[in-house]
């Protein structure tokens, strides 16, 4: 699963995940505020966007809504943490761009879902 990761979220959930994707071979960059992250995109190319839903300074989908302002269109957009949303709230997410979304985050779960959406 060789591939470039951008990974938005709180740093200690971002720190805890990153190990189990680079065991992988993925090369994985943490940032953990949504100008960060933005500007990244702008400058460099993913093959993923990993957004935790609950960032320090805004949601994951207030941070969609600028992704989708900004006409940024790759990578494919992966939501984490979205458990307590329903259909509606998921239709939102997709219609902001979200290629997929993971809501049983373990390490066995995890690498699973990504090999399935990649």
């Amino acid at each position: 699963m060789a591939k470039k990761i951008i990974f938005a979220g709180r740093h200690d959930f971002c720190e805890s995940v990153k190990p189990i994707l680079e065991k992988e071979g993925c090369k994985v960059c943490v940032v953990n505020c949504a100008r960060e992250f933005m500007a990244m995109l702008k400058s460099e190319k993913y093959d993923l966007a990993l957004i935790d839903f609950f960032m320090p300074e805004m949601s994951g989908r207030e941070l969609m809504e600028k992704v989708k302002k900004a006409k940024i269109n790759e990578p494919k957009f992966i939501f984490m943490n979205v458990a307590h949303f329903g259909a509606k709230g998921i239709e939102e997410l997709r219609r902001l761009g979200i290629s997929a979304y993971i809501n049983d985050i373990n390490n066995e779960n995890l690498i699973k879902s990504l090999n399935e959406i990649i």
